[in-house]
């Protein structure tokens, strides 16, 4: 909807779209967030009865449940940058916090300070919200006004 409201030349539309998309987007996330913190054995109780296996992943859902707004906020926004052509911004950002962030910390935390596989997957939140802070930073920077998709 952003990228046929920016080729329609309706930018102020673009904006709201992308907006609205964020707002829902945070709501259900927030909602998923919730529900994977609060009650992950539930869920995974739904799917193995191995008290190991509903350990580690108890963990592992509350780690995630930390990461579901930035990543909801990187979804729109990674898809509104998308539909005005600021792929390359993307991409660029995609590599900063996979290979700049995650990684890295991955590395340190598993190689030099010896922590456990938690930790390993915290850098997810941190590789997260990079991304969102680099793709709010470029949307709100509006200059995916000036990219011509089609010349």
């Amino acid at each position: 909807m952003v990228g046929q409201s920016i080729g329609a030349g309706k930018y102020t539309r673009a904006k709201l779209e992308n907006w609205e998309a964020n707002r829902l987007a945070i709501m259900i996330m927030t909602g998923m967030g919730i529900l994977f913190f609060f009650f992950p054995y539930t869920l995974l109780r739904a799917f193995t009865t191995d008290d190991a296996v509903i350990e580690l992943g108890t963990t592992f859902l509350k780690i995630v449940a930390l990461l579901q707004v930035p990543l909801a906020l990187t979804m729109v926004l990674a898809g509104s940058l998308r539909g005005a052509g600021d792929t390359r911004f993307i991409m660029g950002a995609t590599m900063i916090g996979m290979w700049g962030v995650r990684v890295p910390l991955a590395l340190v935390a598993a190689l030099w300070l010896r922590q456990s596989v938690s930790f390993i997957w915290a850098a997810m939140i941190a590789d997260w919200t990079v991304r969102m802070g680099l793709l709010l930073w470029r949307y709100q920077s509006e200059r995916w006004r000036q990219i011509q998709v089609i010349r």
